[in-house]
């Protein structure tokens, strides 16, 4: 099985919450979008877009690879929510560079 593969895999698994009602997960993955897009503009970490690259080099589309940050994004966010950790950009770059592996199977 490809890293691809593996990435779209647990992708299914992640929208497949039941946390969260279905209404409001469009909302949510539009803020994350916007968030995204709102790094590429400012290049502000200009890793975001240098992921999004190396992933499309790596044979994803864009869309699953904005996905794939998307969860990065995600997880800073619950992070913080959760258990209280400030956002640290050097954890969020790091979390990207490790990309297609997804934040919670790297820690």
């Amino acid at each position: 099985m490809s890293v691809r593969q593996k990435a779209e895999g647990r992708r299914k698994k992640f929208k497949k919450t039941k946390n969260m009602a279905q209404h409001d997960i469009p909302r949510l993955q539009e803020a994350i979008l916007q968030v995204i897009q709102t790094q590429i503009q400012k290049q502000e970490p200009p890793e975001t877009e240098e992921t999004l690259l190396r992933l499309i080099d790596e044979g994803f589309t864009r869309s699953q690879a904005l996905d794939l940050i998307g969860y990065v994004v995600a997880a800073q966010v619950l992070g913080a929510l959760r258990e209280g950790k400030p956002y640290l950009e050097a954890r969020y770059i790091t979390a990207l560079k490790a990309l297609p592996k997804l934040p919670w199977e790297v820690e």
